[in-house]
């Protein structure tokens, strides 16, 4: 008797396994994800309506740092701008420590850059504001504290970006 349950059990846990596995999707099957909640960036999108690809003029950024710290993490801010009110996707910012000279006075850059990429866009005329975690072992060569640095102590530029677009009235 406990043999022929056991072969039950067995017969039934097969044709499980089966059933599984040959109902069972493959990543190439399954449907893509739409809407605003993917993780595509915006570059990787069409354009938005009402808007035209900007080939002719280069996009002139401004980049304020600001430092603060979120509970025990330092955390690194960027106020991105653009003077021509362009809106802009896709935007790299390169950042360094910066320390001044005791004897100078002098800001002196580290030479040891982080690129960050931004996946938000900066809308025409906006400030595009984006923050990335300070990590210690980034900046242990330093040998500093990172949650005692002040916004002084950092520099940022923008170094690349996707694509630039402006209203297609203009």
């Amino acid at each position: 008797m406990n043999l022929k349950v056991l072969v039950v059990i067995l017969i039934v846990l097969v044709i499980a396994f089966v059933y599984v596995t040959r109902t069972e999707k493959s990543p190439q099957d399954m449907p893509e994800p739409v809407g605003e909640d993917t993780k595509q960036g915006y570059w990787e999108k069409p354009i938005p309506e009402g808007t035209r690809l900007v080939t002719d003029r280069t996009p002139k950024f401004n980049v304020e740092v600001v430092r603060r710290n979120e509970g025990t993490q330092p955390v690194l801010e960027f106020h991105i701008t653009e003077e021509h009110g362009f809106m802009v996707d896709g935007i790299s910012v390169e950042f360094w420590f910066r320390f001044k000279d005791d004897d100078t006075g002098e800001w002196i850059d580290d030479t040891k850059t982080i690129k960050y990429l931004c996946r938000a866009r900066l809308g025409f005329n906006e400030t595009l504001v984006d923050k990335t975690v300070l990590l210690d072992t980034e900046f242990q060569h330093l040998g500093i504290d990172l949650l005692s640095t002040t916004s002084d102590n950092w520099g940022a530029q923008v170094v690349e970006w996707m694509r630039v677009m402006e209203p297609a009235g203009t």
